[in-house]
């Protein structure tokens, strides 16, 4: 929920991408560099507060709501973060000239033969 509202706050209204969860991880992703992130590993959980590291080595998803590790480690879901750092960070992102109209956002997979066919 914080990468769309802060989406909606930094982007003006003409400016707005058909949103996309891959506009939303990209969000995320702007966020933690600025905030602490939170989440659970099961519903009903508390949240905890995700280590630096953590975010660094995970890959938001879902539309910012899971954090997945490629190692195969158990991931985040029901990620948030302060209510107090939503301004800030909105702030800062404002200052920063930021729109994410250039936003990298992931493809879908591409699926490869598990198998590849001999090479002469």
């Amino acid at each position: 929920m914080a990468a769309a509202i802060t989406y909606f706050r930094v982007v003006e209204h003409e400016e707005r991408e058909p949103s996309s969860e891959g506009l939303l991880d990209a969000v995320a992703s702007a966020i933690s560099v600025w905030v602490s992130i939170y989440g659970n590993r099961r519903a009903g959980e508390p949240r905890v507060r995700l280590s630096d590291d953590e975010v660094s080595r995970g890959k938001f998803s879902n539309g910012a709501s899971r954090l997945r590790f490629r190692d195969g480690s158990p991931g985040y879901e029901n990620l948030a973060i302060l209510q107090s750092d939503l301004d800030a960070v909105v702030r800062r992102l404002q200052r920063a000239g930021v729109r994410f109209s250039e936003a990298a956002l992931d493809p879908a997979r591409r699926r490869l033969p598990r198998v590849l066919p001999p090479t002469a």
